[in-house]
């Protein structure tokens, strides 16, 4: 009953956050109505897991609300910028292509050979190569072109805003994005597209309920497929034979393996810091690096899921207090950025990014997983719109 509660009034937070923002993408409508859906959909689905009633309901309570309220407050409080048409700096435009593209299909290239060595468990074979949330494919081989692999979405969707200049050019660049995400064989990269895109449509223009009804449902299709394309050997998928299993426990599995799972707060934040721990490893081994991969745990009686939502690195690492400070936090970046994304190209991009990770944050932090990525999107997205040397 409470999780139906909490449903419930994160859906009405999300109708307020509507109400003042008019737009479905605004930080707080995102974080309260996609918590508020997957709440009533568990309470309707009832899956066969262990129940919720430990710590997950208090938790996502905390989360929800600092997030929505910091949110609401520096988008509101931040004044509007008189909006000037941002044009990309087209040397910079070119050897971003120049680099980026060549890159991408060396790596395709590159893991597709490789996976064919074991053309029985090709699209597994392809899974594992990629099954960091943080690495990039074929980096060793790749050297430093590999930090250029991000360069291919954020061209992607600078493309977006100024379509249809160059519509060859973004269609190619959709396709190659595609391409990129299928090499990971991973559902994340295919909704980080998705819903990047949407929310670039939607400051360009107005995008009505309905119309993200087909496409949501396409793209569930998708990952259904998906599903059963890389389900070789995976011990998740456990007691999923059945499209109402996958969707159990592909959203709500994480839920409740975070509510059941017993953790070691550390008060280190190895979780939360990933990236700075990772770069003192390199100097001294014996700091320890936090995996990205977790252990599975059981969270019915057929059913296990390393998934553990977003909540996990906070909680892990600092308690019910690392997950109302980062709240904040992540509720201030984000509607700071929200704010700006409606006069500033560089900011759109990036506040994309962050609402797709607001969005599948259900599955885990993506922020603090894949911070150094975050941070190369966030480079990208500046540095072709810096001023060119005429102007």
């Amino acid at each position: 009953m409470i999780i139906l509660f909490l449903g419930l009034f994160f859906l009405l937070l999300a109708y307020i956050g509507y109400k003042n923002s008019h737009s479905l993408f605004s930080p707080y409508t995102l974080v309260s109505g996609t918590w508020g859906v997957i709440l009533v959909a568990y309470t309707i689905s009832s899956p066969n897991f262990y129940p919720l009633e430990n710590r997950f309901p208090i938790a996502i309570f905390i989360w929800v609300l600092g997030f929505y309220i910091t949110s609401l407050f520096f988008s509101s409080k931040l004044k509007e910028s008189k909006y000037r048409k941002q044009t990309i700096n087209t040397k910079i435009w070119k050897i971003l292509i120049a680099v980026s593209v060549p890159t991408v299909l060396y790596s395709a290239y590159s893991s597709i050979n490789n996976a064919l060595k074991n053309p029985e468990k090709f699209f597994f074979m392809l899974r594992a190569m990629h099954n960091g949330l943080d690495e990039n494919v074929e980096g060793e081989s790749l050297g430093i072109l590999a930090y250029f692999l991000a360069s291919i979405f954020i061209l992607y969707l600078a493309e977006y805003i100024r379509y249809p200049e160059k519509k060859k050019l973004f269609y190619v660049l959709l396709v190659l994005n595609i391409l990129f995400a299928a090499l990971t064989v991973a559902k994340a990269q295919f909704v980080q597209i998705f819903i990047a895109s949407f929310v670039v449509l939607s400051f360009k223009k107005k995008i009505r309920i309905k119309k993200l009804i087909l496409p949501t449902l396409l793209i569930f299709a998708f990952f259904v497929l998906l599903q059963n394309i890389r389900s070789d050997n995976d011990i998740s998928d456990i007691g999923e034979n059945s499209i109402k299993g996958f969707i159990d426990s592909y959203v709500f599995g994480g839920m409740v393996a975070f509510d059941h799972t017993t953790f070691n707060i550390t008060w280190d934040g190895r979780n939360v810091f990933r990236l700075f721990y990772a770069i003192a490893h390199v100097f001294n081994k014996s700091v320890p690096v936090a995996d990205v991969i977790l252990d599975y745990s059981q969270i019915g009686p057929q059913n296990y899921t390393n998934v553990y939502t977003g909540l996990q690195p906070f909680y892990q690492d600092y308690g019910m207090m690392g997950i109302a400070v980062f709240s904040i936090v992540y509720g201030a970046l984000a509607g700071f950025l929200f704010a700006k994304a409606k006069t500033n190209s560089p900011a759109l991009i990036v506040y994309s990014i962050l609402a797709s990770h607001t969005i599948m944050f259900f599955m885990g932090d993506y922020l603090s997983a894949s911070l150094s990525l975050f941070i190369q999107y966030a480079f990208y997205s500046y540095i072709i719109y810096s001023p060119s040397r005429k102007k």
